[in-house]
């Protein structure tokens, strides 16, 4: 009984820590419309690059006009940066989904419902930990293409005076260079820092629901594996009203099969008197049991952890806690 109450109250322990996990079983939304203002981005520099690169090589004006709106680009970089900031961890969920009292969890009749809490609240720490990794691949990526951007940007930063004088292409630039240095440059820069810090919260609380992942399917494991059971012997004792001596009783329970056999011993304090008796009839309801012995029935009432039993009423009528 102490190993069960002993592991009872280790996996209690799990559940009562901060929990680290929520699963959207996708990609969290913000990072999407993150990465997908970036990609707009993106793509609007490199085109840009490669038009200049081609003039460059032709000499010849491009049949399309560069986009070189650069408060519609740092815009774009602003709204990627907003979107990171509120993006949630795909392991934020609220612990209370889970909460299990000690109380219950030491209650051996809700040993099925606390498995079940613990396999789901296990399943949505094994989820989050991949879309976590996915998340954290997904972000490689992006940096990369943050890397690309900032080449592009700098490329168009250092060639400007040129870009800007030179009659071929200063024809197909419109915007200035200030607003190139002061608005996209530090948007990208903004974007990626808070990408960057996303990522390291992300990285730590996937590694912490990995390892929480793993102890929780342990315990799991072992509590499957592990059962209640009254085998064992209870003590009690009672003393008759106005009688100046007690009776201790003693009941020896063994599972058999589904259920119990047992010997019920009385002993009169004195030692004037010893009764014995095989227990049978034992009947076990919830957390009520019945039995008889050769002078009578019993009722009582199971503790949630099964090491006391409660006498409600004995042949005689009177009541008393036994104890393993």
């Amino acid at each position: 009984m102490k190993n069960f109450t002993s592991l009872m109250s280790l996996v209690f322990l799990i559940l009562s820590s901060p929990a680290t996990s929520q699963v959207d079983y996708k990609l969290t939304g913000e990072l999407l419309k993150a990465i997908k203002e970036h990609n707009d981005g993106y793509e609007q520099l490199n085109k840009l690059s490669s038009i200049i690169k081609k003039m460059e090589e032709t000499g010849e004006k491009p049949e399309t006009e560069p986009d070189d709106n650069w408060h519609a680009l740092a815009q774009k970089y602003k709204n990627a940066d907003e979107d990171i900031k509120a993006a949630k961890l795909p392991t934020d969920f609220p612990a209370d989904r889970y909460k299990i009292s000690s109380e219950q969890f030491n209650n051996c009749f809700s040993k099925s419902s606390n498995l079940d809490i613990l396999t789901r609240y296990q399943t949505e720490l094994s989820n989050a930990s991949a879309v976590g990794e996915q998340e954290l691949k997904t972000i490689e990526t992006e940096k990369e293409k943050i890397k690309s951007s900032f080449a592009a940007l700098n490329y168009l930063i250092d060639g400007y005076a040129l870009f800007s004088t030179e009659p071929i292409y200063g024809s197909l630039f419109t915007s200035d260079l200030f607003s190139l240095l002061n608005t996209v440059r530090p948007a990208l820069g903004e974007y990626s820092a808070s990408l960057n810090k996303y990522e390291k919260k992300l990285r730590k609380e996937v590694d912490a629901a990995r390892l929480h992942s793993s102890n929780l399917q342990n315990n799991i494991n072992t509590l499957r594996g592990s059962f209640c059971s009254l085998d064992g012997v209870y003590n009690g004792e009672d003393r008759p009203a106005g009688a100046n001596f007690s009776w201790k009783h003693m009941l020896n329970l063994k599972r058999s099969g589904s259920s119990y056999t047992g010997k019920f011993t009385m002993v009169k304090s004195n030692g004037a008197s010893k009764r014995e008796s095989n227990v049978s009839g034992i009947s076990i309801s919830g957390n009520n049991i019945t039995f008889n012995t050769s002078w009578g029935k019993y009722t009582g009432r199971i503790s949630t952890n099964f090491s006391d039993i409660t006498i409600l009423r004995d042949p005689y009528g009177a009541s008393y806690v036994m104890s393993k």
